[in-house]
């Protein structure tokens, strides 16, 4: 009951806002002389060809000439448009609510999508590619959508001075999973995404065992393990281990 109340006042008031409107610029009738309905001017007198005195319009056109002044009326004006201005204020307001809203995520077109993961918010714009991501390898996203987001993710993960979400690394994973991402292309993902740092060690004695250790970090990658192989090699006296 309240819902339906709701939905036709909602109606209701533009409807009322346009009729004010009309009220307000078609008040009472001031005179009843012909004038130019461009400016207003009296034409009076006028040859049916001579054109308006004031503004220049061809008077001889349809609907070129008037008949009389009309007194507007400002309330009426000002009510109508704030009656028009409410709903709309309503509607963009809950539009604004539901774009905002990661749960409203699979009903938005993929376009939609697209331009929320350029978001500042880092959680709307990981929502919205995590999205994209369901949707790779179905009827949902063609191929051709899929491999731009793909080329979209390796760019931003080639910049460094692009904040990394973990979102963009799924959908890579999720590419390579759908058969759209080639092989060069996701050891290139697999490079960018790890660091790898020789920790330094203490001096040994000649003839002793030494220990040397990496560190492996994986900070612009997704969420997903990802299996990395590392081949080492030591020079030692000019022969080279593996």
């Amino acid at each position: 009951m309240w819902l339906s109340l709701a939905l036709a006042i909602f109606v209701a008031l533009p409807l009322a806002g346009v009729l004010l409107l009309i009220l307000g610029l078609h008040g009472p009738r001031l005179d009843t002389l012909p004038r130019c309905a461009r400016c207003l001017f009296e034409t009076t007198g006028l040859a049916a060809t001579a054109p308006c005195p004031e503004c220049g319009a061809d008077l001889s056109l349809s609907k070129a000439i008037t008949i009389g002044r009309r007194r507007k009326r400002p309330l009426a004006i000002g009510l109508g448009t704030l009656l028009l201005l409410v709903p709309i204020a309503i509607f963009a307001t809950a539009a604004a609510i539901g774009v905002n809203n990661p749960a409203n995520n699979p009903s938005k077109p993929n376009w939609l999508l697209q331009l929320e993961t350029h978001r500042s918010d880092a959680r709307l714009a990981a929502a919205a590619i995590t999205e994209l991501t369901a949707r790779i390898g179905t009827p949902a996203m063609s191929s051709d959508v899929a491999k731009s987001l793909l080329n979209r993710a390796l760019a931003v993960q080639a910049d460094q001075s692009t904040v990394w979400l973990p979102a963009w690394g799924d959908l890579v994973v999720a590419c390579r999973q759908a058969g759209l991402c080639d092989p060069e292309s996701y050891t290139n993902f697999v490079k960018q995404g790890v660091s790898i740092r020789t920790l330094p060690i203490h001096k040994v004695m000649a003839g002793h065992p030494f220990e040397r250790s990496l560190e492996v970090k994986a900070p612009r990658l997704g969420t997903s393990a990802v299996p990395i192989r590392i081949d080492v090699s030591v020079t030692l006296g000019g022969i080279q281990h593996p």
